[in-house]
């Protein structure tokens, strides 16, 4: 049976780029027992153009939450311009990427997931005023909502919360709008979850 955990603000933690240009909120984490992670999801404010660190061996998923937008430079593929608000862009961590602002100052959302141990997804969920969905979790379930007030199971989330289910076994979430909200749906599991 899954287990949840109600996270807010209080619970999300600050700190520095792994490259030392910025801070980021990291809202939940697995670590790898190594110093890294396993998965992560997180909310960078990007003050200004620079590199992106490296995360190497992680693939990486990226939507714009704030701000007119940035592109990205790549030293292994094109670049990718970033100026659609909740359109998420999946690339190898490891890609060396130089940020480029538009236009100012953006926030933007982000999904780490190690290559080798998990698969991870991402999608954009927009509902309306008194909407009912109900989404299949794996093995774990990330509800972060950006916009409005929902219903996620048992849990009254305000915009900038969390809900975080672990232990999941293809279980059914039922998520209800109070409001028109938008959310952003994780889902994850190990590669090898079958094997055990």
């Amino acid at each position: 049976m899954a287990t949840f955990t109600h996270l807010t603000g209080r619970d999300y933690r600050s700190m520095p780029w792994k490259n030392g240009g910025g801070t980021t909120t990291e809202i939940a984490v697995e670590p790898d027992g190594a110093g890294g992670f396993l998965w992560r999801l997180s909310i960078a404010d990007v003050a200004a153009s620079g590199p992106f660190s490296d995360f190497g061996g992680h693939d990486r998923t990226i939507l714009l939450l704030d701000g007119p937008g940035f592109i990205l430079h790549f030293a292994e593929a094109p670049s990718r311009r970033v100026d659609r608000r909740l359109e998420p862009f999946t690339f190898d961590g490891g890609w060396r990427a130089e940020c480029e602002l538009v236009d100012g100052p953006v926030r933007d959302l982000n999904m780490m997931t190690s290559r080798s141990k998990f698969d991870g997804w991402l999608r954009v969920l927009r509902l309306g005023r008194g909407e009912r969905i109900q989404e299949l979790l794996a093995e774990v379930g990330l509800v972060h909502l950006i916009e409005g007030t929902v219903e996620a199971g048992a849990f009254r989330l305000l915009a900038g919360d969390t809900l975080r289910a672990d232990g999941c076994r293809d279980e059914l979430l039922a998520i209800t709008a109070s409001t028109d909200a938008v959310a952003v749906l994780v889902t994850l599991r190990r590669k090898d979850q079958d094997r055990k």
